[in-house]
């Protein structure tokens, strides 16, 4: 019984101890910008995705890959996007979602009006969803993962327009990335995330660097033509 308690005071601790790390008016901010997510009916934005690769030799950053998205989204899982791969030759490719069937790429895939099952389809054709997109599709329990998957949180800037916060957070290895997000105030949507992975490289302390930069339109109005692609 003495072994049983020793141990959970242990894990109490350590939960203390990291939890002590994320500053409270950080963690205000991050909660905050979930509700707004929460609270959106549609949302409209573009989005660019570029992976980075800083090395010693080149500390600034070589571009690796880089995307851009249009979308207009809506609850529960309708979705217009178009998708440029610029390490593709060819158009731009475009994915719809009415609700029920998720289609693109030659495949046509039942979603159920869904958000999470739509997430989870996407990247059987390849798709990358959008911090965005997780949040509003994926809802509470999507906010939440993403939350216990913070060890370190503050304030690192705030002025009349933005918040800055800084971070750290785990990887699909367990192990821990740098985290960086910039909310507007005026809506507390995202305006960029930066997600920064150590490496070695030839030997060679090095980061891949994943840039997501937003520019949301929180509830565009929409209609069903625009998640059909009927005219």
């Amino acid at each position: 019984m003495r072994k049983m308690m020793v141990l959970m005071g242990t894990v109490a601790l350590a939960i203390i101890k990291v939890w002590a790390q994320v500053e409270p008016n950080a963690l205000q901010w991050l909660n905050r910008s979930f509700e707004a997510y929460s609270k959106l009916e549609s949302l409209q934005s573009k989005t660019e995705l570029v992976v980075l690769m800083m090395t010693p030799r080149n500390p600034q950053g070589e571009p690796i890959q880089r995307l851009t998205y249009g979308y207009t989204l809506k609850r529960p899982a309708m979705l217009n996007l178009l998708v440029k791969d610029y390490n593709r030759t060819g158009d731009a490719q475009r994915y719809l979602c009415d609700g029920q069937r998720l289609q693109g790429g030659g495949q046509n895939l039942q979603v159920g009006n869904s958000g999470l099952a739509l997430l989870e389809l996407m990247p059987s054709l390849d798709i990358v969803p959008t911090y965005d997109m997780v949040f509003v599709f994926g809802g509470n329990s999507s906010q939440e993962k993403f939350r216990k998957q913070i060890t370190q949180l503050s304030v690192a800037k705030e002025d009349e327009k933005q918040v800055v916060l800084k971070g750290r957070i785990k990887n699909e290895r367990n192990r821990e990335d740098e985290l960086e997000i910039v909310l507007e105030k005026n809506d507390l949507l995202m305006r960029q995330m930066r997600i920064t992975t150590k490496a070695k490289i030839e030997g060679s302390e090095s980061a891949f660097v994943l840039q997501v930069s937003f520019e949301p339109t929180p509830n565009p109005p929409t209609n069903e033509q625009n998640f059909t692609g009927n005219p």
